[in-house]
């Protein structure tokens, strides 16, 4: 049974005209659309996500949320939709940012993700809970391009939306070349005069991946996102950890000091 957004998608001209290219309806394609749109279905749960941070709070301790300039944020909605683009320097971004605008109490938007992180449970967390769509950023399949792009045209008619313009994280820090195709496709939007785009930045005195990205110095492979996660993870509970057992042998040397002497 096809939710309402994949039933619009089907529905649209540009999708049915596709569709009926040579004439008739090519079976094949419409398989391979219909393939597509249940990769792209997202479900965004609003009260669980909300919830995430408490298991999330290894990591997320590590970072100092400060918001700037939600005013911005907040003429931009009174407008209509808003679209943020941000930079992109870590894993954490899509955890923190959606989380600024939690605390702020702004609605939050759907998030458009590489499909590499969309594998195992927090592929099942991102598609049923925090509501991002995975993005194969370097498809050529006009199939898949055209169903993209009326999936993101429809999705705009009900959320925001947040996605990176550089596609993956920036491994040294500089800004990556954009990579325009989903502002292509929001811009197509059919209530795109009713859009505001919010240009986002996310900015670390350093990123809880630096050792990684260090020794890697540039992207040359993906690597699995499940390995680059568990690196994160261990790196902040073995901080957790060190800094447990510092302050425990800081409190034992003070309590040696003031025991009575014999």
């Amino acid at each position: 049974m096809f939710d309402d957004i994949t039933q619009a998608v089907l529905a649209r001209d540009d999708v049915a005209r596709y569709l009926k290219a040579g004439g008739h309806v090519d079976l094949q394609v419409k398989e391979k659309i219909h393939a597509y749109l249940d990769e792209l279905r997202t479900t965004q749960r609003y009260p669980l996500y909300k919830r995430l941070k408490h298991p999330l709070y290894p990591i997320l301790r590590k970072v100092d949320r400060q918001p700037e300039h939600i005013d911005i944020v907040r003429k931009a909605l009174s407008v209509g939709r808003v679209i943020y683009i941000s930079n992109h320097k870590s894993h954490l971004d899509y955890l923190i940012e959606p989380l600024v605008l939690e605390d702020t109490a702004v609605r939050p938007p759907i998030i458009a993700a590489g499909i590499n992180l969309f594998g195992g449970p927090l592929g099942l967390i991102h598609r049923h809970v925090t509501g991002a769509i995975p993005v194969r950023r370097d498809a050529k399949d006009p199939a898949y391009l055209v169903t993209l792009k009326a999936y993101v045209a429809e999705l705009l008619l009900r959320h925001d939306l947040l996605f990176y313009l550089e596609g993956g994280r920036s491994y040294s820090g500089e800004i990556k070349a954009p990579k325009t195709g989903l502002l292509h496709a929001a811009l197509q939007s059919a209530n795109r005069d009713d859009i505001v785009i919010v240009p986002t930045a996310v900015a670390y005195d350093a990123v809880l991946e630096d050792a990684t990205l260090a020794r890697q110095g540039a992207k040359r492979r993906q690597r699995p996102f499940a390995i680059e996660m568990a690196e994160m993870v261990g790196s902040a509970v073995a901080e957790l950890w060190t800094t447990a057992l510092t302050s425990r042998g800081s409190a034992s040397q003070e309590a040696s000091r003031t025991v009575p002497a014999a």
